[in-house]
């Protein structure tokens, strides 16, 4: 079992020192994440601006970018902040999540952009 924590904590960007804690970490920042966006498109009025393709590739790229980011240490430096002060902790996993849900709806827009290109250079190329 030792070796499973090992793998994962080196994988999500803890070192030799990750313990369970971090990947409890780890697994908040995605409910988060998936849960806010539940949360706002289950709105009316923001969820008649989206279609619902655009959703789904905001869910996949946003699994994509979350991804990265935990890979690069985000869910080690949140762990720091809640240790050293938790109510500033909170607000930073808060702003940590602001910034991937616009870096999410960005790169979509990029993604969503180039689709139409990419279905026309497949048809092509067929």
């Amino acid at each position: 079992m030792q070796e499973i924590l090992q793998l994962l904590s080196n994988i999500f960007g803890f070192g030799n020192n990750g313990d369970w804690r971090d990947l409890i970490i780890v697994i908040m920042m995605f409910w988060l994440f998936y849960g806010g966006l539940g949360w706002v498109f289950e709105k009316p009025a923001i969820a008649k601006h989206f279609s619902n393709s655009f959703v789904n590739t905001l869910l996949v790229v946003g699994a994509i970018v979350l991804f990265a980011t935990i890979n690069q240490g985000q869910a080690l430096r949140i762990r720091e902040e809640i240790i050293a002060d938790t109510f500033f902790g909170l607000l930073f996993v808060f702003g940590s999540w602001l910034g991937w849900v616009i870096l999410s709806i960005l790169v979509t827009y990029i993604v969503r952009l180039f689709f139409p290109l990419f279905k026309w250079i497949h048809k092509k190329s067929q």
